[in-house]
Parts: structure tokens; C-alpha cells; sequence
């Protein structure tokens, strides 16, 4: 598979093979641009935004729409080529294209409402007479980095807003997930993007610094890991950066929960759903000890129901991790819970890339399975009391993205949001939630700035103030 650069598919010297990580199976090649590659697109994105930034607002939804019709079209290959890339079961494949279709129209209709303010200026007797409004104008080219996990749509929550603001972009694209960037690259430019609106290529992490370091880009938005975000943040220089990280989500199932068959299912989902390869994935969840036996049980009984393995069963909730790399930090963690004390509940094992669904108690707050991020098939489950302060519990680690809290009591919700550490808070629902139009993002070591296109419009735009003296004269 070729690189996007200016309008070309382009072979690259160097390539790197794409596998599946359910049967091991090399899918194809996927091309590795080289350092001139990367510096020829920063030349077409400079370039092309001479006209994307004069693009009117009709144009740009006009583009966007059009991408959301192409992705209908296409939507059963782009299923295929993540179920056999990315090793995720179908439906969940099938959700993730209906979220791009659903992002690129959002983005259609956020690309109209871009609006400026009129502001007055005759609030002293010496501005009398004086008006101002400001306008958003695009920042700029952008670089960014998308990852493995959700191939179209995270890399939607880059394409979107770049197009809808009038900027263009260059995006280095996922080494495990390769093909299915290039599919979306392939819609786009049907759907109307000029030859370097859009450059989407594979490479190695050394030649994508380049990008990050270049101050041609005027934005740098990355997804992906706390410990290359806030790397890449650092060598970015000037540019403004936004960084979608980790976390180590936490669910808070309070002795009052409403439908506990259906909270304990939920949240088997948003623990094993993708592997548990999602930044907001079910890590950690506190019971109340009136329920704790009678959820663990219930838990653990779904948990080894629940079918998985081969991504091509339309019922099974998660395959393979998608790389041996991953499959091998997993079971070094698992091993050192265990080997600290913690307790195996359910599986625990690993055979190739696929790790059962794995359910830990008598963690401890300092294991790595409870402080950092899993990104695996692994869920603890803790036992807090009305004496505990289950919030502080829940806020010990360096993350802040999203919380779920179950209960029926209002006073408790509210204690919830206003003592969770985390920039969204979930009620009756688990942490893994998340439609494409909210603002979504993270606090603390989780990163900076919000996703949703109406929110990251504000960093894909600059405000232009103009300053009115309708009187000019002595």
C-alpha cells in the first residue's frame, strides 16, 4: 500500500509488513515514507492552503458531506480491512465506520456555524463610537499523528475539523492499522480535497519528528500514548499541540445502582470490548460492599460467557491484541499483580496474541495493572465502605478522562462530578462512552484540549479582531 503525498500515491524504498493479528498472516506491505517524502508533503500543505483558507463555508461542507455519502459506499471493505488488520470483532468495526459517517456529517454542519461576535466598544466616554466583531480564520497546516485502535474515526477527529476550518493536513497514520487510513484518504480525495489538503503516510517515528518539530505546521494534534504525547509536546516548539493520552478508567458501582444485571453487563463490554485497546476501557471498578459479592459473581459468570477470539464471529466481543509487543507487556503486568498478591478471578492466561478476558482483585494501587494504563484485556475489582473515600480511590493515578459512576441517588451523582478528577463523568454509564459530537478529552497526564468538532474548531481556527471608529474625524 502507497503513501498520500500532493495528490500521488507514492511507493516508498522501505517497507514494513502489515499482519493479522488473529492468524499471524502478513496481509501486504505497507510503504514507509522517507524523509523527503515527509518534506514534500509540509511543501503541498503550504502550498494548498493558500486555497483552502479562501474555501467558503458551502465548499467545505459541501466536501464533507460528500465524504460521508462515499463512506456509505464503502463501508463493507472498510469493515473488512479492520477486522483483518486491527483483529477487533465486526460489529464493533461496523460501529466504528458509522461513527466516521457520523463525524464527517457533523463536521459538514459545524463548518457552517463558524461564527464570529459582534462586540461593542462605547463602554467609556473615550470609545464612543466604536465597534469590533472578530472572525475565525484557519491556523494553518497541520500535522498530526493518528493510532491503531480506531483506524477511521480518530483519524476523523483530525480530517474533520482541519477541512471544516479551511487548514490542511498531513497525518502520519498507524503502522499496525495501515490500510484503512489510506481507504479514508482515498474517500476524501473523491470527495473533493485538492492535492495537498490531504497527505496521509506510513513511517517510522524518527521520520515523523520531522513533522512535529516543523514549524510549518502551525498545529500538532496526536493521539495516542501519555509518554510520547507529552515527549512530542516538548520538541514541538511553538505551535499550540493537542494531545488525546491514556487513562486508567475508573467505574463506581454505588450499593443504590438501579438494574444491577445491567450495569455488570455494561461494563463487561466497556472492559474486554476491542481487547480493552481503548483509552477509555473499563480498568477499575469499585463496588460497594452491601453488593460487592453479589456483583463479582455476576461479573465473573458474564465475563466467562462472554464469546471472543475469532474477530469474524459477528457475536464475540474481542479478538487478539493487535501486536506481539502489546500481548508480552499484558502478561508481564498481569504476572506482576499476581506475584504481588493479587488474586486471578478469571482468566489470565495468553496463547499467541490472544489474552483472556482477565478479571484481578487484591490489587494494589501501586501495581502497574491499577497506575497506568493496561490498554488490554485486564479489569480489577475493589471493594470501597461508606468510610472510604471512594473518589479519592478512584482519582490515585496520574490520569483524568472519564469516570462512570452507577447510583440512583442525586446526591451521590453530585458528590460524583464535583470530586472526580476527570474531565467527563458518566452516570449510569460506563467510561467507555462516547458520541462524536461531544467534547471529549482529558485532564492531567491525559492530555490537552477537547475533540468533538464544534469544541476543536477553537484550535484549528485563530479569532481576527476588527476594531470600528465610525467617526473619524477631529
Amino acid at each position: 500500500m502507497k503513501n498520500l503525498i500532493n495528490g500521488q500515491w507514492r511507493e516508498g524504498k522501505e517497507t514494513a509488513p502489515n499482519i493479522n493479528p488473529f492468524t499471524g498472516k502478513v496481509i501486504d506491505q505497507s510503504a514507509l515514507a522517507s524523509p523527503k517524502d515527509v518534506e514534500d508533503a509540509a511543501v503541498a500543505a503550504v502550498n494548498a492552503f493558500e486555497h483552502t483558507r479562501k474555501r467558503p463555508a458551502w465548499k467545505r461542507a459541501e466536501v464533507l458531506a460528500r465524504g460521508a455519502e462515499i463512506m456509505k459506499r464503502r463501508k463493507e471493505e472498510l469493515v473488512e480491512t479492520m477486522t483483518a488488520e486491527f483483529g477487533r470483532p465486526r460489529m464493533f468495526n461496523d460501529i466504528e465506520t458509522e461513527r466516521g459517517i457520523f463525524t464527517l456529517i457533523n463536521a459538514a454542519e459545524e463548518a457552517k456555524r463558524l461564527n464570529g461576535e459582534y462586540i461593542p466598544l462605547d463602554l467609556m466616554p473615550a470609545t464612543e463610537n466604536r465597534y469590533a466583531y472578530y472572525r475565525y480564520e484557519p491556523i494553518g497546516p497541520v500535522f498530526g499523528i493518528s493510532p491503531f485502535n480506531f483506524p477511521i474515526n480518530l483519524l476523523m477527529h483530525k480530517i474533520c475539523p482541519s477541512l471544516a476550518a479551511g487548514c490542511t493536513l498531513s497525518v502520519k497514520i498507524p503502522p499496525q492499522t495501515p490500510n484503512t487510513p489510506r481507504i479514508v484518504a482515498e474517500i476524501m480525495m473523491e470527495a473533493g480535497c485538492i492535492d495537498g489538503e490531504l497527505n496521509v503516510f506510513d513511517c517510522t517515528p524518527q521520520v515523523a519528528e520531522a513533522g512535529v518539530r516543523d514549524d510549518r505546521y502551525k498545529l500538532l494534534t496526536f493521539t495516542g500514548s501519555p509518554k510520547v504525547g507529552w515527549y512530542l509536546k516538548s520538541i514541538a516548539g511553538k505551535k499550540p499541540v493537542i494531545l488525546e493520552l491514556g487513562n486508567s478508567s475508573a467505574a463506581i458501582v454505588h450499593h443504590d445502582v438501579r438494574d444491577l444485571d445491567w450495569c455488570v453487563n455494561r461494563l463487561v463490554v466497556g472492559s474486554f470490548a476491542a481487547a480493552g485497546q481503548v483509552c477509555i476501557s473499563t480498568q477499575r471498578i469499585f463496588i460497594h460492599e452491601k453488593i460487592y459479592g453479589e456483583f463479582e459473581k455476576r461479573f465473573v459468570e458474564a465475563v466467562k460467557k462472554m464469546p471472543w477470539g475469532d474477530p469474524s464471529n459477528p457475536k464475540a466481543i474481542m479478538g487478539p491484541v493487535v501486536d506481539d509487543l502489546g500481548a508480552n507487556r499484558i502478561e508481564s503486568w498481569i504476572k506482576e499483580a499476581t506475584d504481588g498478591g493479587a488474586k486471578v478471578l478469571s482468566g489470565g492466561k495468553r496463547k499467541e496474541r490472544l489474552i483472556d478476558p482477565t478479571v484481578l482483585t487484591n490489587v494494589k494501587p501501586t501495581m502497574k495493572v491499577a497506575c497506568e494504563e493496561v490498554f488490554g484485556p485486564v479489569v480489577s475489582l475493589w471493594k470501597y465502605t461508606d468510610k472510604d473515600n471512594v473518589f479519592a480511590m478512584s482519582n490515585a493515578t496520574p490520569f483524568g478522562l472519564q469516570t462512570a459512576v452507577f447510583t440512583d441517588s442525586i446526591a451521590f451523582m453530585d458528590k460524583a462530578v464535583d470530586e472526580c478528577e476527570v474531565a467527563g463523568v458518566m452516570i449510569n454509564e460506563y467510561p467507555t462512552f462516547r458520541i462524536d459530537h461531544m467534547p471529549y478529552g482529558g485532564i492531567k497526564d491525559s492530555g490537552l484540549g477537547r475533540e468533538g468538532v464544534k469544541y476543536s474548531l477553537h484550535d484549528y481556527t485563530e479569532k481576527k479582531l476588527v476594531v470600528v471608529n465610525k467617526k473619524p474625524t477631529a
